[in-house]
Order: structure tokens, then C-alpha cells, then sequence
């Protein structure tokens, strides 16, 4: 009788095999807090970096207009506020001590 390791063994064993094996990654465990660029770089090399570094440019374009549309509307907010007369404000010829 043979013993069938578990899936999840098989695709981890496998998995590290062919990116071995094909030379896929350097097999360097690489810690999460490493620049992104640098990261790339050292997991996978030029081809990895140059891969993020395009990822990450994506990134900032797409999200670009979602920026461009929060800074509009707070200038709006911003001039609306300025532009309004503030009734907080304490004007000391209205103050009255009659009543005390």
C-alpha cells in the first residue's frame, strides 16, 4: 500500500520544484517589509523588479482620478467655508454684563 501525501504538500513540493528547477526565483525568502522595487529584484531578478516597477505605476494611474476628484471637492469645501461668514465668532461690542 502507498502513502499519498496530503494536496497541500504536493502543490507547496511541487511548486518550489519547478520554480527551481526552471529558474523561476532565486528560492530566498524575502521579508514583507522590503521596498517594493527591491523585493522584485532580489526574489526574482531584473525581471521581477521591472515587473513591480510597471505594477506600480499602473497602480498610481488608475487611482489618479479618484485623487484628482477628492482634491476638487475639498478646494470646493475649502472656498465654500472661507467664503461663508462665521457665526461662532465672539464680537466683544455684543457682550453684555446686565444681566449678571
Amino acid at each position: 500500500m502507498t502513502r499519498v501525501p496530503p494536496i497541500s504538500t504536493l502543490d507547496r513540493s511541487s511548486a518550489a520544484s519547478v520554480c527551481i528547477r526552471d529558474s523561476l526565483c532565486s528560492g530566498v525568502a524575502i521579508p514583507w517589509t522590503m521596498p517594493v522595487v527591491l523585493s522584485g529584484f532580489l526574489a526574482t531578478g531584473w525581471q521581477g523588479a521591472v515587473l513591480q516597477l510597471l505594477l506600480l505605476i499602473l497602480g498610481v494611474f488608475i487611482y489618479m482620478p479618484f485623487i484628482k476628484m477628492m482634491d476638487k471637492q475639498y478646494l470646493a469645501d475649502e472656498a465654500k467655508a472661507a467664503d461663508s461668514k462665521d457665526d461662532d465668532d465672539i464680537d466683544f461690542d455684543d457682550l453684555s454684563f446686565d444681566d449678571l
